[in-house]
């Protein structure tokens, strides 16, 4: 399925649980990679919470480390109105985005 330039990936069982959903968008300039996984609990919102939030910390040791966004409840500005992305308190999406010239040759 694809809205916009964004494809959502197929399931794969390596991928672990059945509710996580993984998109991909290629543009001219850039790619962007986007994970949505749906936590059991309250504990595990936050416990995801803090441990997705160390990758974008990650971006600011590391220049070459690819851009990371981290959103809670509501799905990114690349997925809204795409049928299937979940919204709710329990919903996390992390998006990672890389230009194309930091990939090389």
């Amino acid at each position: 399925m694809a809205i916009a330039g964004i494809q959502k990936l197929p399931k794969n069982p390596r991928f672990s649980k059945k509710k996580n959903s993984r998109y991909i968008e290629a543009k001219a300039d850039r790619v962007t990679v986007i994970f949505s996984t749906i936590f059991k609990d309250q504990d595990d919102v936050i416990i995801g919470k803090v441990f997705l939030q160390e990758f974008r910390e990650g971006r600011k040791a590391s220049q070459t480390a690819p851009a990371v966004l981290y959103s809670l409840g509501e799905p990114p500005l690349e997925l809204k109105g795409l049928p299937g992305a979940r919204v709710g308190d329990n919903v996390g999406y992390i998006t990672f985005g890389k230009p194309y010239r930091e990939f090389g040759e």
